[in-house]
């Protein structure tokens, strides 16, 4: 396992010694400092940019050779961490060692750490990982939207006002098929210079925003005519998980309903409040990130594909597809560099 110390607020400077410990070259575009390694320690890229306010960002598109852990030590003032994992799984552990999380694929997390509080994220070996971390600095963030916080659950006022970690916070989700999407947008860009700053400042925003959002639905159980128990909202994300299980399957709402238990209008009602979608829509998205992850392998065909995810007709596939993306499926596959024409059918 290689443990690499974080004591450093500016990325610049961390990220260049993390490239050292990489055998790596860094590369700066228009603040935004990075670098690419394939070597025995594995292949993968690091990114990172600060920007005013405290704002942070840090991309990680690692495949090891071993465990990767990074061990922060940034004193009493700690930033905010939102932590989103696209691919694979993190585990966050904290100077508290009964504290750990694991992060798995499509999730996010909200970590605040207390006081002097040291904790360390830990990338596994032998997977491809793809990991967003958006930090913020409250002292300075506090000073954007100070006029503003009174419109954000009072939990989370609290946990932006606490500058000196007066107490830890943690909330944990699944991530949104928007923010796979948004995550997808910080990886895969070709943008270069200030339209790639622009899009990184703006992702990582709406990132934050998108797990604000979550906090506030599932800490809010009022769905209109309904009101929903901790009991229903855990009936509701059974019903989510049997439709990521069964992806290459269009579950009817009524056998989704039928099978936890609960009325077919309320799992509807509350589907929608927890993850801004209906069913229907929540699964289309579903399948065509799953289909996204499919191409990158580079193992089928577009109608492979179609058919893995639930679809006999290929040009109705890919008509969602690039509903979903802005792009079809071939014309996406061009833009994999190793990708051969012979899985463009």
């Amino acid at each position: 396992m290689k443990n690499i110390v974080i004591s450093d607020f500016h990325y610049e400077e961390r990220i260049n010694k993390m490239a050292s410990l990489f055998r790596a070259e860094t590369v700066i575009d228009c603040d935004e400092i990075s670098f690419n390694f394939d070597n025995d320690i594995g292949k993968g890229s690091i990114r990172g940019i600060n920007f005013d306010f405290g704002v942070g960002v840090m991309m990680f598109d690692l495949n090891l050779a071993s465990d990767l852990t990074l061990d922060y030590y940034l004193g009493r003032r700690h930033p905010i961490q939102c932590i989103y994992n696209s691919q694979g799984d993190v585990k966050l552990n904290t100077s508290d060692s009964s504290v750990s999380h694991d992060i798995s694929n499509h999730e996010a997390m909200i970590y605040a750490p207390k006081g002097d509080d040291n904790y360390s994220v830990t990338f596994p070996a032998g997977k491809r990982i793809q990991c967003v971390m958006v930090s913020v600095v409250r002292f300075l963030y506090l000073r954007k939207i100070l006029c503003d916080i009174q419109t954000i659950p009072e939990t989370l006022q609290e946990m932006f006002k606490d500058t000196v970690g007066n107490k830890s916070f943690f909330f944990s989700t699944s991530s949104e098929p928007i923010t796979t999407n948004t995550i997808m947008q910080l990886f895969k860009s070709d943008h270069k210079g200030l339209e790639r700053k622009m899009l990184i400042e703006a992702n990582s925003i709406k990132l934050i925003t998108t797990l604000i959002k979550r906090f506030r639905v599932e800490s809010t159980y009022n769905g209109g005519p309904y009101r929903f128990s901790d009991q229903d909202i855990e009936k509701i994300n059974i019903a989510k998980n049997n439709i990521i299980d069964n992806v290459g399957k269009t579950l009817q709402v009524k056998v989704l309903a039928q099978e936890i238990g609960m009325n077919t209008n309320k799992l509807q009602k509350g589907f929608h409040m927890l993850f801004g979608k209906s069913i229907r829509q929540f699964t289309i998205s579903l399948k065509m990130h799953y289909a996204l992850n499919l191409l990158d392998t580079d193992k089928y065909s577009i109608s492979e594909i179609a058919y893995k995810v639930g679809y006999t007709n290929k040009g109705h596939f890919s008509s969602l597809f690039k509903k979903e993306f802005g792009l079809l499926p071939s014309e996406y596959i061009k833009r994999i560099p190793y990708a051969q024409n012979s899985f463009v059918n």
